[in-house]
């Protein structure tokens, strides 16, 4: 029941869809590769918690930071590999789903949150991914000044404040539009995905990194000690893991430019206010 349920939120665009214009300019500098040393893999390794559950590949937090120091030039060397090459081993695409009750009718599946367990080798090398895409989106102000969701120094206080700041500037004459796309994680489509991260700059190997990262990933459902048959996953960034937030910041970044009124956004939640009178 709960493969089938989870697996509702995919979706399948067929490839012949044509998407809309990026109204963003084209970002004519590339981030085309990602260079990993032992020295960063060792120190992430380092800031693993103990705690920390391992994906289907079954390699413990313990023993990673046990042996930081022997394992981070192997796993620097498999990591360059991978980008260089664009393609990662099949585990690393593999996620365990676990079913969170929320709230309400326990006998209800809907209910139920998808949490899912990535191997933390991946979580590892995606970190090291982001800080990179971070740094290139900074440069180039890809991700707008209106999204806060997954932004250093933008939380969820930064995005309450602005809009109480303008609401109360202007009380009399603002409307509000709180928008909250269902399950926008999941559905994004991956070509109008790639489109988009070419258009502002991700390319050469480094996007075909990234589209065999997005391709063939499946999960499984976990319910205590018994596993459900692997299930395949057709759209969306995966949940889970490190690099899938970012990915989705930057495949909406270009929304206030589709709006006429003012927006602010955490995430895959926006509110649009402002006097709907004016021009």
């Amino acid at each position: 029941m709960f493969v089938e349920a989870f697996t509702k939120s995919y979706t399948s665009i067929s490839k012949s869809v044509s998407y809309p214009n990026i109204l963003s300019m084209r970002i004519v500098d590339s981030l085309t590769s990602i260079i990993f040393d032992s020295k960063t893999v060792e120190d992430l390794l380092n800031k693993i918690k103990i705690s920390t559950s391992p994906g289907l590949d079954l390699l413990s937090p313990l023993l990673l930071k046990s042996w930081s120091r022997s394992l981070s030039l192997p796993l620097s060397l498999i990591m360059q590999k991978s980008v260089n090459e664009g393609c990662l081993p099949d585990v690393w695409k593999t996620a365990s789903v676990t079913p969170i009750f929320k709230k309400g009718d326990k006998l209800d599946i809907n209910n139920y949150r998808p949490i899912s367990l990535t191997p933390i080798v991946t979580k590892i090398m995606e970190r090291v991914i982001v800080t990179n895409m971070y740094r290139f989106c900074a440069q180039h102000n890809i991700i707008p000044k209106t999204q806060h969701g997954f932004m250093p120094g933008r939380p969820v206080v930064t995005n309450l404040l602005i809009c109480i700041n303008d609401w109360t500037l202007a009380l009399n004459n603002n409307h509000l539009i709180y928008l909250d796309f269902s399950k926008a994680f999941d559905k994004v489509p991956h070509a109008a995905l790639l489109l988009k991260l070419d258009h502002t700059g991700f390319r050469g190997q480094f996007l075909s990194w990234i589209k065999a990262y997005l391709s063939d990933r499946k999960f499984c459902v976990r319910v205590g000690d018994h596993f459900s048959d692997f299930t395949a996953v057709s759209s969306g960034v995966p949940q889970g893991s490190v690099l899938g937030p970012l990915l989705f910041l930057i495949y909406v970044a270009d929304l206030p430019l589709h709006v006429k009124r003012k927006i602010s956004s955490f995430a895959d939640d926006s509110k649009l206010y402002g006097n709907p009178l004016s021009d």
